[in-house]
């Protein structure tokens, strides 16, 4: 396996002020310290994916849009990468608008590990407003897995928890993509009580039975009125 030389890697002559910043940390913390903190900046450098000015003024509104940017993405990985599944998470700002891509995990050709401790902690580091997950199946299959369904639900309901809503998951390949919220499974999991905490089960129970009264109510007036 290749290793990195003494030195750490290489940091781009762009990044003038964490180089400084850096040279101060090696005289004040010494050379293996110093050569941590190298690897850890780059570790966090790659992990963000590059966006155009152009792709962070688009308002995310619809999958599609998502999805373009993600194909455009996931293309641009070598074919060994693009046979690993990936997750992204897609932080946007209140006009739906994208704040940062990150880069949250490299699994296999298989399954890929969500971690809704580090979702929301980058979340809230990076002052996100709504979410959205995206990860690739290599398989080509864009139908969720069971696997899938139940994350997706637990990330739906801590979002509104945290008030920082999941607002749609995307299954993508580079020629197609499957949207949660375009079918309508995304609802569905939104009525879900699986990961709703007991203190707020009944509010959830109550909203539920208020919905339904109303629905009657909507359906009484229009026997009525015929």
């Amino acid at each position: 396996m290749a290793q990195w030389p003494n030195r750490g890697p290489p940091i781009k002559m762009g990044h003038k002020i964490e180089e400084r910043k850096l040279k101060k940390h090696k005289k004040a913390c010494g050379p293996v310290a110093h050569q941590n903190a190298r690897v850890e900046l780059f570790i966090n450098r790659i992990m963000t994916e590059k966006l155009s000015k152009k792709e962070k003024e688009k308002k995310m509104q619809s999958s599609k849009l998502i999805y373009r940017i993600m194909q455009r993405i996931l293309k641009k990985k070598d074919k060994l990468s693009q046979d690993k599944e990936h997750l992204w998470l897609m932080l946007l700002d209140n006009s739906l608008q994208i704040k940062s891509l990150e880069l949250l995990s490299i699994g296999t050709i298989k399954e890929v590990l969500s971690n809704p401790m580090e979702i929301f902690s980058i979340a809230f580091q990076k002052r996100a407003v709504k979410l959205v997950l995206i990860h690739n199946h290599p398989s080509g299959n864009l139908l969720p897995l069971a696997e899938d369904i139940d994350n997706t639900d637990q990330i739906i309901q801590l979002g509104k928890m945290h008030d920082t809503p999941l607002v749609d998951k995307l299954i993508i390949s580079t020629k197609d993509y499957f949207s949660f919220q375009d079918s309508n499974l995304f609802e569905e999991l939104e009525m879900s009580l699986k990961y709703v905490p007991q203190y707020s089960f009944w509010e959830k129970v109550q909203e539920i039975l208020a919905n339904e009264q109303y629905m009657l109510k909507l359906k009484t007036k229009r026997f009525i009125n015929l």
